[in-house]
């Protein structure tokens, strides 16, 4: 059901978490946006809304989707869900806050699984690659990035199979 709501209105989201098994938080302000303040408000508050509304309407589980951006510019590749956290701006910083909001959770015994993706490509969601290929042509060496259908198929596989993936996930 398609419920239209901002996730910074805590009684809002609560609504939406009514009757429901499982959400998935999948709103954010990306960097594109250079929202600064904004951040906080969306990934961090509304992180704590939707947690809190799936606490109070007995959800059952909660896919958080974060950001590869909490690891910053990270000294090593490949990423596991062990790389050391750096966010960097106001945009990895408040995904990083909206992890912490997620532990807090867990340790009130709630099931909260956070996922956090490479950059996400698809229509519509080309984002700062549309830039670089327009700027600089093909791509010799592109970024590590995933298609939204990948990650939308992930998100089913943590739905359909507890344990499927661990409490946090590198995708």
């Amino acid at each position: 059901e398609w419920l239209p709501g901002d996730v910074r209105d805590a009684e809002t989201v609560r609504k939406a978490c009514r009757g429901g098994e499982v959400a998935y938080h999948c709103a954010a302000l990306v960097p594109m946006t250079r929202a600064d303040g904004e951040f906080h408000r969306v990934n961090v508050e509304g992180t704590r809304n939707v947690l809190e509304g799936c606490l109070r309407e007995e959800a059952r589980k909660a896919i958080v989707l974060s950001s590869s951006a909490v690891y910053g510019c990270p000294p090593r590749m490949p990423l596991s869900e062990t790389s050391p956290l750096s966010p960097l701006g106001s945009h990895g910083i408040s995904k990083r806050l909206a992890e912490e909001v997620c532990t807090h959770y867990k340790l009130q015994q709630m099931d909260v699984t956070i996922l956090r993706p490479r950059t996400l490509v698809g229509p519509g969601r080309l984002g700062i690659f549309h830039l670089h290929c327009r700027d600089e042509g093909l791509v010799q060496h592109p970024p590590q990035r995933l298609g939204v259908r990948g990650v939308a198929e992930d998100l089913r596989r943590v739905v359909a199979s507890p344990g499927a993936l661990e409490e946090i996930a590198q995708l």
